[in-house]
């Protein structure tokens, strides 16, 4: 089963989310070309908890979501849009000077919201929109997490 998000940009962007992929498990979907899980969790944590949680999912394996692109920028959003809340990312400011991956890679994709990201903060969280707002690492929010699809 495929749910297929239009959204309208200026131009028309697609995002298809394959529910219960290969290896994912209930309540998470195929991500991008990756061989990846996604999974949205509304449970309202901070940004430690919230990494802790994914790095639990499929066996110490997890992690939360990197977008790398628009098109899994756009993926995620989905989810986020159906928590209903901004959700932690897998961005944050490394040593308090530029923003990476949480796994320490540079980003290659950013989609920050006018005005962001604050100097004040560390943390990055997701809004319903999709775009990227910073935020203070002890905030409680939802979170999204990605895991291999390896089952």
């Amino acid at each position: 089963m495929l749910r297929i998000l239009f959204s309208v940009l200026g131009i028309f962007s697609y995002s298809a989310l394959a529910v219960h992929g290969r290896g994912c498990e209930d309540g998470a979907y195929d991500w991008s070309d990756k061989n990846e899980c996604i999974q949205a969790f509304g449970a309202v944590v901070d940004q430690n908890a919230a990494r802790q949680s994914c790095i639990h999912l499929d066996y110490f394996q997890g992690q939360l979501v990197q977008p790398h692109s628009l098109f899994e920028n756009t993926q995620v959003a989905t989810l986020v849009k159906g928590l209903g809340q901004n959700s932690f990312i897998g961005v944050e400011k490394s040593n308090n000077v530029s923003w990476t991956y949480v796994d320490g890679t540079e980003l290659v994709y950013r989609n920050w919201a006018a005005g962001e990201p604050n100097p004040n903060h560390a943390c990055a969280a997701m809004q319903i929109d999709g775009q990227w707002r910073s935020v203070d690492c002890d905030t409680a929010m939802s979170f999204v997490c990605s895991y291999p699809d390896n089952k």
